[in-house]
């Protein structure tokens, strides 16, 4: 936080006299009551790679194949992971530089992530 405070003197400031003062104050040291959701979101996505299989020491993450995946050769009946996909999903949920906003309350991630698994 950066505050500017402004004197209204004939007389110069001496730096050498200014002293300042942080403490952290109640108000700083609340936690909050629920989890930060980005991090609540990788752990979900590792939690649900794991629950699909996808996920296993020695391999590379899902997310970390969509690279290499030139071919779309990740996906099966039901579920596709491939690059096209991963792009589309993208496509159809980031349509604004209103996401930076909106990415911050899960209800509405919820919500524009079903909305965008319509179009698909």
């Amino acid at each position: 936080m950066e505050q500017i405070i402004a004197i209204q003197s004939d007389k110069p400031i001496d730096p050498s006299k200014i002293k300042v003062n942080i403490s952290k104050g109640p108000e700083n040291n609340r936690a909050s009551p629920e989890p930060n959701f980005i991090p609540l979101v990788v752990l979900w996505a590792h939690f649900v790679a794991r629950q699909f299989g996808l996920l296993a020491r020695g391999r590379p993450a899902p997310w970390q194949l969509l690279k290499d995946d030139q071919e779309n050769k990740i996906n099966n009946n039901t579920i596709d992971l491939s690059q096209n996909s991963w792009q589309n999903f993208l496509s159809n949920i980031i349509t604004d530089t209103s996401w930076t906003q909106w990415i911050q309350d899960p209800e509405e991630v919820k919500n524009r992530t079903l909305l965008a698994f319509e179009t698909l």
